[in-house]
């Protein structure tokens, strides 16, 4: 056969033209396993099976935990931001004098014995009124911050270092609100 090109037919070569050689292929001859032999195949395939799905959980389960990590890291900082915007805290270290009514209220404040509290609110001098208004409020908001840092611990992978961090910043907030010590607020504690 010829083909061809811009100035016509071209013949091919003797090589073209001849058929590819193609040499024998020689077949194997299947031995049947032996039970033993079938028995460890059926064995490591299994093993094989069981290690993949090993790694396929702990892959799984890592990325679930690291997830779980990211939305309790972000719900921390949220709220510590929140707390920071929310309430001043150089108001609430100008808190350090309490009248005894005040003590009183505070006193009462912790055993949540409301209707008692808003008769004792009633009492106060306008000053003590906005020192109580603004220490509760604070007060109060540092428990979702403390129980999203405890989450944290207890249900991540969170480094210690990460966790000291953390929970140093949160008692930042906390000196902020300060105890009731002696007729006092301590923010040193």
């Amino acid at each position: 056969m010829s083909m061809e090109n811009n100035f016509g037919p071209v013949a091919k070569s003797e090589e073209e033209t001849q058929e590819p050689v193609v040499a024998p292929v020689e077949k194997k001859k299947y031995t049947p396993l032996t039970p033993e032999e079938e028995e460890r195949a059926e064995f490591e395939m299994a093993r094989q099976t069981k290690n993949e799905i090993i790694i396929g959980n702990r892959a799984f389960r890592e990325l679930k935990e690291e997830r779980e990590y990211k939305k309790g890291q972000e719900e921390f900082d949220a709220l510590f931001a929140q707390f920071e915007k929310t309430h001043s805290l150089e108001a609430l270290h100008a808190i350090t004098e309490l009248t005894p009514e005040l003590i009183g209220v505070f006193d009462l404040d912790t055993a949540t014995q409301f209707e008692q509290i808003a008769e004792a609110l009633e009492k106060l001098s306008p000053e003590d009124a906005e020192k109580y208004k603004i220490r509760a409020t604070a007060r109060n908001d540092l428990a979702p911050i403390y129980a999203a840092l405890k989450t944290l611990k207890e249900t991540t992978k969170i480094s210690e270092t990460e966790y000291e961090e953390l929970k140093t910043a949160s008692k930042t907030l906390s000196r902020a609100v300060g105890m009731i010590n002696r007729g006092k607020i301590d923010h040193t504690r």
